[in-house]
């Protein structure tokens, strides 16, 4: 079993920063679960551009992987009615 390494976007770090305590911590333990685990079961792959969301409560965590390099790169997260825009 390959341990990816996660990278956030200075976007991603950002929203995660301006977000509420309890819903961030959700989130960070969200993508600390995505290093051991690149596509769990809910994760969908996005339409009309590259990449893989997760669900987490409200919450979206878009992010793509580069298998090669086994990295995954958060490029956003938010709430699921502003994160699509």
């Amino acid at each position: 079993m390959s341990v990816y390494n996660v990278v956030l976007t200075s976007k991603a770090a950002k929203q995660l920063a301006s977000l509420e305590r309890s819903a961030a911590l959700r989130i960070s333990g969200a993508i600390g679960l995505l290093r051991t685990h690149p596509y769990p079961p809910k994760a969908s792959k996005l339409t009309g551009r590259q990449g893989y969301r997760v669900r987490v409560g409200g919450y979206r965590i878009l992010y793509d992987i580069v298998e090669q390099q086994l990295i995954i790169r958060v490029f956003q997260l938010g709430h699921r009615r502003d994160v699509y825009r």
